[in-house]
């Protein structure tokens, strides 16, 4: 099985006691997720293409973050 993780937090962002987390894999997925507590995030079998994981955060006073941006491509087993 092939898998990537990708962790994230947001440690300077102003509220951080309570941050929480939206992401996607574009063009994997088109929306973005749920708000969730959890920094981390798992994709198992992904065809070969190219890939940008998005993630933002969410602090207690509802502001939401930058988009932070990780691009990569996977390529066809041989």
């Amino acid at each position: 099985i092939n898998a990537i993780k990708f962790s994230f937090s947001a440690p300077y962002f102003d509220g951080f006691e309570d941050l929480t987390y939206s992401y996607r894999l574009v063009p994997f997925e088109e929306n973005w997720s749920a708000w969730t507590e959890f920094s981390a995030k798992e994709y198992t079998n992904l065809p070969p293409g190219t890939y940008t994981f998005e993630v933002r955060a969410q602090n207690v006073y509802g502001e939401i973050s930058q988009v932070g941006k990780s691009s990569l491509k996977l390529l066809a087993p041989w």
